[in-house]
């Protein structure tokens, strides 16, 4: 505020708020000597950490307004006083913290195939009801002309696979194969077969 000398009466205002009367005559003066500057006040910025949340996750909380401040400066610029007009409000903003890239260790167990490996049988004798049989050792018992035995039997084995799973966001993205062992050996299955034998 400046008040231009020569009026009859004025009213003005000094630095500490006291209000006075003058009266001014003759060459031209300023009063008050000072220039009264309007400027924000730059708000600060809080950010509050959600350890729950992922780290693209942004949140303004408290939108931040700047403050006003009233600064009284002299006509060289002098700063002679400040006066808060209005405190500014801080900003509060709030972040994810959690990693949305995971991963996690998984087992899992997969068959191993068995061989089936035949062996052919020519009979040997004759049974009981006149039938050809063959005769062998591996049997355990006869077997007719013309047909088959699985002996022993094929057993499918079993190996251990150990996984690195990756999951972003919870959703499941890839899997890596870290190792894996044998925890049972697959047991061949041996067919024979009982030809029958035209020489007999």
């Amino acid at each position: 505020m400046a008040i231009q000398a020569g009026s009859s009466a004025v009213t003005g205002v000094y630095l500490g708020g006291t209000s006075i009367k003058a009266a001014y005559m003759g060459a031209s003066k300023v009063w008050p000597p000072y220039i009264e500057v309007i400027e924000d006040i730059p708000y600060t910025t809080e950010t509050r950490k959600n350890t729950s949340q992922w780290t693209d996750y942004k949140k303004v909380l408290v939108k931040g307004v700047p403050g006003k401040r009233k600064i009284y400066k002299k006509q060289d610029g002098t700063v002679v006083k400040t006066e808060i007009l209005q405190e500014p409000v801080k900003e509060v903003i709030e972040v994810g913290t959690k990693n949305p890239t995971s991963y996690q260790t998984r087992y899992e167990t997969e068959k191993i195939p068995y061989e089936t490996k035949t062996k052919r049988l020519y009979a040997n004798r004759w049974s009981f009801g006149n039938k050809q049989v063959c005769v062998y050792p591996d049997l355990g018992s006869d077997l007719d002309a013309g047909s088959s035995r699985a002996q022993p039997k094929g057993e499918y084995g079993e190996k251990e696979l150990k996984y690195e799973y990756k999951y972003y966001k919870n959703q499941y993205k890839s899997k890596r194969l870290l190792s894996e062992r044998i925890t049972k050996n697959p047991v061949d299955e041996v067919v024979y077969v009982c030809i029958k034998n035209e020489d007999l």
